[in-house]
């Protein structure tokens, strides 16, 4: 999956999350807990197009260099099944 097509694919998401968000007044928009909401949705998309494209690894090392995580990938991860 190419990075355009990962942007576009959270765009769209966000954009669901905010039309369900306005009928629903679920969260205020631009709050902390909107913020934290949008970001789960964002590594959402990002956690379904690394199993989609079988790049779940490479996933789980981006993550965890990008947050400190201890989320590190197994060797099940490695050609695994899923």
């Amino acid at each position: 999956m190419k990075i355009s097509e990962l942007d576009r694919a959270k765009r769209e998401a966000l954009t669901i999350f905010d039309e369900w968000n306005d009928v629903t007044g679920f969260v205020t928009p631009h709050t902390s807990y909107y913020d934290e909401l949008t970001s789960i949705i964002e590594d959402a998309v990002e956690c379904g197009a690394a199993y989609a494209t079988d790049n779940v690894a490479e996933f789980k090392k981006r993550m965890a260099s990008e947050r400190g995580s201890a989320l590190t990938p197994s060797a099940h991860d490695e050609g695994g099944t899923r």
